[in-house]
């Protein structure tokens, strides 16, 4: 049997002492771990490391922690990345989400919690293709495939999503036209406990929609249903347009 791959880990984070202390957690749990101590070397080790996952922290010497984040998806390069910082309001929560950050993280923390944060995220993305054996869906315009994690639209541009946005999208694609409870995805796509108090799965919803927008896709919704959570519909063309089609 061919050996199992061992998960890597980049952590970014300028404190020695955290720096020190997450590699000695993470290695005990047999986990192959690079440290960064600053923007620049994080985005170098992007690259010569190939990481499974990042925990970022956001203030960092030379290139700050969402710069990082911000260059990685802008080369729509999708790695998951816990942000890791003091900053602690509300505010500056939902700017790393609107970053492209897919879970976060306050200090101080539990190493425990965090451990368990990461193993959700990795967790995602399994689920969604073993469960749906590599199902590939279609809404609308869309071509959605698990197994390369690619998202296809008819003029054969490709839509980039997060890891998360893409869980996301397929979950919800997977139960068209179904109104998918809020507690439903935040504990089966996004590893929370379903009476979570976050606004994560509103940011990450609200990401999706302007990346929709942004590549003008406009025939799926997706909507919110009140009290309840979530839906993904097809938008037929009026009759109208059918007919100013044929003229």
């Amino acid at each position: 049997m061919p050996e199992e791959k061992s998960l890597k880990l980049l952590i970014v984070e300028d404190d020695p002492g955290i720096a020190t202390m997450l590699n000695a957690f993470f290695t005990s749990h047999d986990v192959n771990t690079q440290i960064a101590p600053d923007g620049k070397k994080a985005l170098e080790l992007v690259t010569t490391f190939t990481p499974d996952i990042i925990i970022l922290d956001i203030v960092l010497p030379y290139v700050d922690g969402l710069s990082v984040l911000d260059k990685l998806r802008s080369n729509s390069i999708q790695i998951p990345v816990i942000l890791l910082t003091d900053k602690s309001s509300v505010e500056e929560k939902l700017t790393g989400f609107e970053h492209g950050a897919d879970d976060y993280v306050t200090k101080p923390f539990s190493l425990k919690e965090l451990w368990m944060r990461v193993q959700a995220i990795l967790r995602r993305g399994q689920s969604v293709t073993l469960t749906n054996e590599h199902r590939i869906l279609s809404v609308g315009g869309l071509s959605i495939n698990p197994l390369t994690r690619m998202i296809n639209l008819l003029d054969s541009t490709t839509l980039s999503l997060t890891k998360t946005e893409f869980d996301l999208l397929y979950f919800l694609a997977d139960r068209k036209n179904q109104a998918v409870p809020h507690t439903v995805i935040l504990e089966e796509v996004m590893g929370y406990s379903p009476t979570s108090q976050t606004k994560a799965l509103v940011i990450h919803i609200a990401n999706i929609r302007k990346k929709f927008d942004a590549q003008g896709v406009t025939d799926i919704e997706l909507q919110a249903v009140p009290g309840i959570g979530y839906k993904l519909i097809a938008i037929q063309p009026s009759e109208t347009d059918v007919q100013e089609d044929l003229t």
